[in-house]
C-alpha cells in the first residue's frame, strides 16, 4: 500500500485469491476484419490470480466507486502503479486516470481500487 494510505486517508488493504478454468476460443472460418467472428470453445486452462482491494477502513465511507488497476508482474515480481514514486505530498496532483501515481480523489471520495 502506498506509504500514508492508510494513516492519512484511514483505508485498508485485502487479499483475495480466485481461480477457476479459462476457456481458450478458435475460430470457425476467416477472422474478417469488421469482427464479427464466429467461433468455438476450445480447451480449457485452469488459473489463479489475486486481487488486492484498497478501501475505506470505515464502510460508510464508500462512495461506490470501484477504480480496477492491474499488478504488472513482467518482471517477475508485482509492480504495484499506485506506490511506485508515490508519497502523501504528490497525491494532490493525481487523479483517477493519472497514470502510476496513486489515486488521492479516490481516498478523499471513499472510492475503492484494485
Amino acid at each position: 500500500m502506498p506509504a500514508g494510505l492508510a494513516e492519512e486517508a484511514g483505508y485498508v488493504e485485502e487479499e483475495y485469491f480466485i481461480a477457476g478454468d479459462s476457456v481458450a476460443y478458435e475460430a470457425d472460418g476467416e477472422l474478417g476484419s469488421d469482427g464479427q467472428w464466429t467461433v468455438t470453445e476450445g480447451e480449457t486452462a485452469p488459473y489463479e490470480t489475486r486481487v488486492i482491494v484498497r478501501r475505506p477502513e470505515d464502510p460508510a465511507e464508500f462512495s461506490g466507486v470501484v477504480v480496477v488497476e492491474w499488478l504488472n508482474v513482467s518482471a517477475g515480481r508485482d509492480s504495484d502503479p499506485t506506490s511506485a514514486s508515490s508519497t502523501p505530498s504528490s497525491w494532490s496532483r493525481a487523479t483517477p486516470t493519472s497514470g502510476s501515481r496513486p489515486r488521492p480523489r479516490a481516498s478523499r471520495a471513499g472510492e475503492v481500487w484494485r
